[in-house]
Formats: C-alpha cells, sequence, structure tokens
C-alpha cells in the first residue's frame, strides 16, 4: 500500500502540490494589494500547471493522482484568484474589471462538468472523461484573463477594448467548454457498454 501511494509521487505530482501551496499566499498577496507580487505568484503557480503536464508525459510519469489533483488544482487556483479579486475594495474605473457574474460562470461551470465526471465514472466504473484541448486552451484563456486583470489593478485602467475582447474570449471559451464536456458526458452515458 505504501509502495504504491509513493509511486505516485512524481515530479509533476510534486508540481501539483507547489500549485496547492501557492495558492493561499496568491489570495493573501491580492487581498494586501501587492499586486506584482500577487502576479508573480500567480504566474509560477500557472507556470506549474504548464509543466507538470509536460513532464508527465516526457518522463513517462502518469499517475492517477496526478490525474486527480492536476485538475482539481488548476480549479483551486482559478476559483479563489477570481473570489478573491472580487472581494478587494477597489475604486473607481477599477471596480468594473472583474465582474461578479463570471466567478458564478465559472463556478457553475466547474461543479456541473465534475458532478457529471463522478456520476460518468460511478456509472461506468472508471474515469472517462480525459482534459480536453478546449479545456486547455479555457484555462490558458482564463490565466491571460487574469494577469491582465492583475496588471490593470496595479498600473490602472488600461485599454478597454483589450479588456473587453480578453474578458469576452474567455467567456466564450468557458461556455464552449462546458458544451463540449457535457456532450461527452451525455455521450458516454447513452452508450450501451465499454
Amino acid at each position: 500500500m505504501v509502495k504504491s501511494v509513493l509511486r505516485q509521487i512524481t515530479i509533476p505530482t510534486v508540481l501539483t502540490v507547489i500549485r496547492f501551496i501557492l495558492i493561499p499566499f496568491v489570495a493573501q498577496a491580492l487581498l494586501l494589494q501587492q499586486w506584482m507580487y500577487a502576479l508573480l505568484l500567480f504566474v509560477i503557480a500557472s507556470v506549474t500547471d504548464l509543466l507538470d503536464g509536460m513532464l508527465a508525459r516526457w518522463l513517462n510519469q502518469s499517475s492517477w493522482l496526478g490525474r486527480i489533483l492536476d485538475p482539481l488544482a488548476d480549479k483551486l487556483l482559478i476559483f479563489v484568484v477570481y473570489a478573491v479579486l472580487l472581494v478587494v475594495p477597489l475604486q473607481g474605473d477599477l471596480r468594473g474589471l472583474m465582474p461578479h457574474w463570471l466567478l458564478w460562470l465559472v463556478l457553475g461551470k466547474e461543479l456541473i462538468v465534475s458532478t457529471g465526471v463522478v456520476v460518468v465514472t460511478f456509472l461506468r466504473k472508471k474515469m472517462l472523461i480525459e482534459p480536453s484541448m478546449l479545456g486547455k486552451f479555457t484555462m490558458v484563456a482564463q490565466v491571460l484573463f487574469i494577469i491582465w486583470v492583475i496588471l490593470n489593478f496595479a498600473f490602472g485602467p488600461m485599454h478597454a477594448g483589450l479588456h473587453a475582447i480578453f474578458l469576452w474570449v474567455t467567456v466564450s471559451l468557458i461556455v464552449l467548454s462546458l458544451i463540449q464536456y457535457a456532450g461527452q458526458g451525455i455521450k458516454l452515458l447513452t452508450l450501451k457498454a465499454l
């Protein structure tokens, strides 16, 4: 049993754990309005997401623990940052940069997708829904949007048109990703047997 668990602790899994560890530090820096420090920590956390997947493939170190922890760390990082950015007291034009409904959209999407994964896994007795390329693009878009918002908080409101593009590309990808995962889940549930 112990050997089985120890085999799951790979370099990619350690990077995922580092991402979990960074989340409260990113949140604290945002709450204290230490924008550049928060940005640095957020970028480091985001890079660990990129590296853990690449290293898992390159080093052939994919593990069931990593497949569970990696998406959980991604979701928690994004959700915590969105939530904290909404409660940071801001003045003037900065208040509208992070719309409240975006947090609810992300939370709703993740609850629906996560519930769907649990249902499909339970009914089919194995995990069948894998991250899609669209899901990965959605994560990248959310990371870039958060970086953009933090830069706006640090240096003041920048280009409003560019902000709208970042926001609506991110929202579109979130919705498309939800539709894709829902379709994938429905298809798996309606198959006779696997």
